[in-house]
């Protein structure tokens, strides 16, 4: 590896090291005697950071940097290879404790059941000759089983804590001796980013995702090549597609490592059949008439105005733009049935299993998303209740194998965020409390979507979209209830759908709800226009994404 691609890419493993430190600044009492210049003039911890401390950063104060000790002295290693025996002492005691917790339940558990390996095995391995992944694992394991035993949460999240300090400080040492290849300075990032999100700490667990993203890009040919550094990529990008399809981030997409799924007839495992679904959606992502769509509508809806008139909304289609985009989208519709056909006529696959209850949740969404890029008006949803009623039965199998498994908290994208699409654009109102009430049971939280905020933030807007109809409270009803002769026929107009929801602060730092609406003006043509709504309760507080589908509603941790 040349001079230039090895400093590159340590600069953001520095990165990620700073992003992953953020929160953690003031953890412990140890007093160093290696901080920067400024924190031990006022015999304050540093937190170490490179280049600058964040103890420094953050209080806005010039960081003097760190004494050049002969000792710390490094050159960069050109080496590739996965692993570097520390001769590191067994585990034993309470640690040896929490990693059997990690192995034999934590890592079957925060991930779905396709994931398991790179926990439990690739990773497991790093553990015996890499401390910052032992350390890793230790947190990882002692964060999970806080939310498994109520009564010991004090005692496991200092736990936590303690190991996780310890691992940045270790992945700092090792890239700062030319240890931390890039392999393992990506399977740290996977690592962090996992922990970040098990302590919802959105921002940081987004700034590593992103961030893993950016080194991912530039790699070198031999080491993307690698087999670890092929299976994270795919991580990456499956997530990336995912969070991407409910409207954020906008990031670039990046190359998943799979053949065209159109000369697949048949899966042999279900592995198979999800690189063939998200290789499918990642070309359809990279796609430039697909991504121009995209901006199209978001330009069209004007986010950063308040009030819209869509002249051009009845003209769109008459232009063979509009007709090449229309041609592509039908492209990739086709692509993705195919898809769905295969995997349904596959013998060899599970169909009662968790995983393909799953793929089946991928599969809708992707469909969802692409047949409506080109709308704007929330009745096109109305097209597909039939689609939304299959989300909704697949979603309750999976909550049903995630509750058996005694599944709270996991990094997998599953039933959440496709229950609350369910709630927020089906405006069938049984199948929408239908949803709402499986949403009750789901794991507390997958990855950035947490279940009872987006349970409650869901059952705000459907109670707005339905005032007034003599419809029951949506919070009301329990799986299994039976619904009146008739409740279906209420219509829900299009003045009365929400567009999209945001949060807001005032000057007081009071935090409200914003919601979008097309409404028909004097003249017919729709207008999108904003209203603000005081929330009270669970959902004081919480932020929200501002998109199609609101990325994560999330409470944010006091810093």
């Amino acid at each position: 590896m040349v001079a230039e691609e090895v400093s590159d890419w340590q600069s953001k493993v520095k990165a990620n090291l700073r992003i992953a430190a953020r929160s953690n600044a003031r953890l412990g009492n140890k007093k160093t005697r290696t901080g920067c210049i400024t924190c031990r003039r006022r015999r304050v911890k540093c937190d170490e950071a490179l280049p600058s401390c964040l103890r420094c950063n953050d209080a806005r104060r010039p960081c003097e940097g760190y004494d050049t000790d002969s000792s710390q002295a490094t050159t960069p290693s050109s080496a590739t290879s996965i692993v570097h025996s520390l001769g590191s002492a067994p585990v034993t005691g309470e640690d040896g404790h929490t990693l059997q917790y990690f192995q034999t339940w934590a890592a079957q558990r925060i991930v779905g059941e396709m994931d398991v390996d790179f926990w439990s095995r690739t990773f497991m391995q790093l553990c015996h000759t890499e401390q910052w992944a032992l350390k890793g694992a230790l947190a990882i394991s002692a964060l999970y089983r806080q939310s498994s035993e109520p009564l010991l949460n004090e005692c496991h999240h200092v736990q936590a804590m303690k190991h996780y300090t310890q691992s940045l400080a270790s992945a700092r040492k090792q890239l700062e001796s030319g240890h931390l290849t890039p392999v393992l300075a990506l399977t740290s990032c996977i690592m962090f980013i996992c922990f970040e999100t098990l302590r919802n700490r959105a921002d940081e667990a987004v700034a590593l995702f992103l961030q893993g993203l950016r080194m991912l890009e530039e790699l070198p040919s031999d080491i993307a090549a690698q087999t670890t550094v092929l299976c994270i990529r795919d991580m990456f990008t499956r997530l990336l597609l995912l969070v991407a399809t409910f409207g954020w981030p906008r990031v670039k997409e990046v190359r998943l490592r799979v053949e065209d799924s159109d000369s697949i007839r048949s899966f042999s495992t279900m592995s198979d059949a999800r690189s063939a679904l998200f290789a499918a959606t990642a070309q359809l992502r990279a796609d430039p008439a697909i991504l121009h769509a995209e901006k199209w509508r978001d330009g069209a809806i004007s986010l950063g105005r308040l009030t819209m008139q869509l002249d051009d909304l009845h003209t769109i289609g008459d232009t063979a733009e509009y007709h090449g985009v229309v041609a592509q989208q039908q492209h990739y519709i086709t692509k993705l049935d195919h898809w769905h056909a295969v995997f349904l006529s596959s013998p060899l696959l599970n169909h009662t299993s968790e995983s393909y209850h799953l793929m089946q949740l991928h599969y809708y969404i992707f469909k969802i998303w692409l047949d409506l890029l080109l709308q704007h008006l929330q009745s096109a949803f109305d097209d597909h209740i039939s689609d939304f009623s299959a989300v909704l039965h697949h979603a309750t199998s999976y909550v049903d194998a995630k509750e058996s498994d005694h599944t709270p908290l996991t990094f997998e994208l599953g039933a959440i965020p496709m229950l609350f699409a369910i709630a927020f654009r089906c405006r069938v109102p049984s199948i929408r409390r239908r949803a709402l009430a499986v949403l009750r049971r789901a794991p507390r939280r997958e990855c950035t979507y947490d279940a009872k905020l987006s349970g409650s933030l869901a059952e705000r807007i459907v109670a707005l979209e339905e005032e007034g109809l003599g419809l029951s409270e949506p919070a009301s009803h329990q799986e299994g209830d039976e619904f009146p002769t008739g409740f279906d026929d209420v219509v829900i107009g299009e003045e009365r759908r929400v567009h999209m929801v945001w949060n807001v602060k005032d000057h007081t730092e009071r935090s409200s709800l914003k919601v979008s609406r097309f409404c028909p003006d004097s003249s017919g043509r729709w207008r999108l226009v904003e209203e603000q709504l005081r929330v009270t309760g669970i959902l004081e507080g919480v932020e929200v994404e501002r998109g199609l589908y609101p990325f994560y509603p999330v409470r944010r941790s006091a810093k």
